[in-house]
């Protein structure tokens, strides 16, 4: 799913200084708006949030150590490596279970990772083993070149190249890696899982974390298996009332289909004017997403489908506006600006968010020519 950056973007500068200008009362049509910044990520999903990795707490972590059980006292931890900042004279509060006793005990050279927030609370991170140790190695040994950037390419390929090992836990810390990259960086993996072994792990509940990942890499296989298991999932979607992962499978489904899957969307969800707020977000993310990194012929189906949704169903302009905007797309000027002459009635929230991403893609516009 879709997709986690250092710093504000573009677009939140823009807003930060359009809001500064703002009277109280256009504040909360912003808000009513959907228009305040949004971060543009690709896997990062609108209702889906890649948990913090052992990488990002290993890069970016305020405090980070190695424990083992303490000499004097084998229920308690007692640091014995530190990995990034101080932890001082904080004790970690973690009792050492049985289990964890006496495999250490026989693993001298393993230990726990634990972290330091900033609100001081110590966090078990991961179990440092024979099976991770290596990894665990090449993290510390790269650190400094991967904290530079939000989505360093070594770090990428790096994780690409173990989202099929043997070891669960290494092949979990892969698939949560690569479950932070923009689309369009995803789109380069070498998707090293089989069908089989995606859409098993999509099936089992003891890995929903996982899915929305899981799915775009399906996408990404492009074959009938994958394109039969995307469909009839986003046709079950259709009639679901919950939809967790449509932003996944939508974009996985136009990846997979091209101009056809974005007519499917269109069909199934953005024509019914019934259509939930979530359900439209999500379809509208996995348009922009597409717009930005697809074929022309799929970003002229993406412009239509948009462009007769807008005077069909304004109330989801802020959503349009936000999607595009956060990435910088100015592709529906046109249509925005349509809707603003039209003579239909628009309450404050969507003619406010279709003025600020006219007003937006005019100067982009303006300072490109």
């Amino acid at each position: 799913m879709v997709c986690k950056s250092g710093g504000r973007n573009a677009s939140a500068r823009l807003f930060s200084g359009l809001t500064g200008r703002l009277k109280v009362g256009s504040m909360a049509l912003l808000v009513a708006a959907g228009l305040l910044p949004l971060e543009a990520k690709a896997c990062s999903f609108h209702n889906h949030k890649p948990s913090k990795t052992l990488v990002d707490w290993m890069l970016h972590g305020d405090t980070v150590v190695v424990a083992r059980p303490d000499p004097d006292n084998p229920f308690s931890y007692k640091t014995t490596e530190v990995i990034r900042g101080d932890p001082g004279a904080n004790t970690i509060p973690f009792l050492v279970d049985s289990v964890s006793r006496r495999t250490l005990a026989r693993n001298q050279e393993d230990g726990v990772v634990f972290a330091l927030t900033r609100v001081g609370n110590w966090q078990r991170i991961a179990y440092v083993g024979a099976t991770n140790r290596q990894v665990i190695k090449t993290i510390r040994n790269r650190a400094s070149s991967w904290a530079t950037t939000a989505f360093h390419p070594d770090r990428f390929a790096f994780f690409a190249l173990l989202q099929d090992h043997s070891n669960a836990t290494i092949r979990r810390l892969a698939l949560q890696e690569i479950d932070r990259v923009p689309y369009g960086l995803l789109r380069d993996i070498n998707v090293r899982l089989s069908e089989e072994v995606l859409i098993g792990s999509l099936n089992n509940v003891r890995e929903f974390n996982y899915r929305p990942i899981n799915l775009l890499l399906l996408g990404l296989k492009g074959t009938d298996e994958a394109r039969s298991y995307i469909r009839k999932q986003v046709t079950i979607q259709k009639t679901m009332d919950g939809s967790p992962n449509l932003g996944a499978l939508a974009t996985a489904l136009v990846e997979l289909e091209g101009v056809a899957g974005v007519k499917l969307l269109d069909h199934h969800f953005l024509s019914d004017t019934a259509l939930s707020i979530t359900k439209a977000e999500s379809i509208v993310e996995a348009m922009a997403i597409h717009n930005g990194v697809g074929r022309t012929q799929v970003r002229n189906a993406i412009a239509r489908s948009l462009g007769d949704l807008l005077p069909r169903n304004p109330a989801l302009a802020p959503l349009i506006a936000r999607q595009f905007s956060a990435r910088q797309d100015w592709s529906l000027l046109t249509p925005m600006e349509a809707l603003l002459k039209s003579a239909k009635t628009l309450n404050g929230a969507t003619r406010l968010s279709a003025s600020i991403y006219v007003t937006q893609a005019k100067a982009q516009q303006t300072k490109t020519h």
